[in-house]
């Protein structure tokens, strides 16, 4: 699976940023929690913005 596939995943499931941010504060690492909270953040406005429907879209042809 590719990071766009990887990505595109992520921001579609709530189930997969939960896990994604639970444990990162069950490590009680400040740097990643502060990398999952920033991946997660990342992939929802890149959803909404319509950037990675471009970006699948793109990688299909």
């Amino acid at each position: 699976m590719s990071s766009i596939e990887k990505d595109s995943a992520l921001a579609r499931s709530s189930a997969g940023q939960f896990q994604l941010i639970s444990a990162a504060y069950e490590s009680g690492d400040e740097e990643k929690i502060e990398m999952a909270l920033y991946r997660v953040v990342a992939v929802r406005r890149m959803l909404r913005s319509g950037f990675l429907d471009l970006i699948e879209n793109e990688s299909d042809d």
